[in-house]
């Protein structure tokens, strides 16, 4: 088993990119992943059963993956992420499709986003994210660029005005992790409990994650 796993390991650190177990993709594409992954040279040799094995999507070879990824110092960086959504053109609807949408992006590592109401304003719909990427995107920028390109596509429909309503941050997993889970400050508790309220009463998730 031990050949496989260095074969992975030296190249995500070569690539510096994640391809974890159960990756489904056809032709060209699985073939270009496998030759790489497995016959470049200086990788350790790797049988066809323990190819089988790493791409069938096995779920305690999954996890073993994803801890070889996570060993790997400086591969993943955190990003806080406030979305203001758009008041006149707002659903529930799409704004939960937008969540739901984040996994399924090949960057994403990981993500927990909630949906808020309520504020010093009054109604003002947004979502606050913390999203874990791949430093294949080496910007910050880059990542509110990909945010903004879903945001603008059709199946949300004005959702949010422009890419001027998506603020980003360096991403703290401590502090913005208790943030999404309502622990703010005390002037903010009252607008917790009423997004708390609302979410129930609307089927919505209270977190999101990937």
């Amino acid at each position: 088993m031990q050949d496989y796993k260095s074969a992975h390991l030296a190249w995500i650190m070569q690539n510096q990119k994640f391809v974890p177990y159960g990756l489904h993709c056809v032709g060209q594409e699985y073939k270009d992943i496998m030759h790489n992954m497995y016959y470049l040279p200086g990788l350790c040799p790797v049988t066809q059963q323990q190819a089988k094995w790493l791409f069938e999507g096995d779920v305690k070879h999954h996890k073993q993956t994803i801890a070889l990824s996570q060993s790997i110092s400086g591969t993943k960086k955190l990003i806080w992420v406030t979305i203001g959504f758009n008041r006149d053109k707002y659903t529930n609807e799409k704004a939960m499709k937008f969540m739901y949408k984040l996994p399924t992006c090949k960057w994403v590592v990981n993500f927990t986003g909630v949906i808020e109401f309520n504020g010093s304003t009054g109604w003002r719909p947004h979502c606050h994210l913390l999203i874990e990427y791949f430093t294949s995107v080496k910007y910050q920028g880059d990542v509110k660029d990909k945010l903004y390109k879903i945001l603008d596509s059709k199946t949300f429909d004005g959702l949010v005005i422009g890419s001027n309503n998506i603020e980003y941050l360096t991403g703290d997993k401590d502090i913005h992790s208790k943030y999404l889970n309502g622990d703010k400050r005390d002037e903010k508790k009252e607008y917790v409990e009423q997004d708390r309220l609302y979410r129930t009463e609307h089927n919505i998730p209270h977190i999101f994650k990937k």
